[in-house]
């Protein structure tokens, strides 16, 4: 096996495709944010015959904590930009998960419980969302 401190530099389709294979073990979150955000890097490096990439709009499902008129959604997505923009709120965290995990959060914080699936901003459930943020980073704003 071959190293190099260099950066590995690709493609843009390598470099997609690269991302796809390396998501799951980076995390669907972080390799979004790169492709999304990384145009400009690939458009100094490689000039302007690069098209642009593919948005990704589906990844993994994560449990996000969103807010909006002072309450927190606890929910469920594999479209997390989609989602956000549906229930016109701010993405404030996000963690790896389905339904199991989120059905287990609302479990968790059901003393702050306000209706469906939106609760009080207490405390506690603050504490988990900044622990959220600090472990994998605050979800990249749409």
């Amino acid at each position: 096996m071959a190293t190099t401190r260099e950066p590995l530099r690709f493609c843009v389709d390598h470099e997609i495709e690269a991302a796809n294979r390396l998501g799951p073990l980076a995390g669907a979150l972080e390799v979004e944010a790169f492709l999304n955000s990384s145009h400009s890097v690939r458009y100094r490096r490689f000039g302007s015959a690069l098209r642009s990439p593919q948005r990704i709009s589906r990844h993994r499902p994560v449990v996000y904590y969103m807010e909006r008129g002072g309450l927190i959604k606890i929910g469920t997505s594999t479209r997390l930009r989609h989602r956000s923009k549906e229930l016109d709120a701010e993405v404030l965290a996000a963690e790896p998960g389905s339904n199991p995990e989120e059905k287990r959060r609302q479990r968790q914080f059901e003393h702050l419980h306000h209706h469906l699936e939106w609760f009080l901003p207490g405390e506690d459930l603050l504490a988990h969302i900044a622990a959220l943020v600090k472990r994998y980073g605050k979800p990249q704003p749409f």
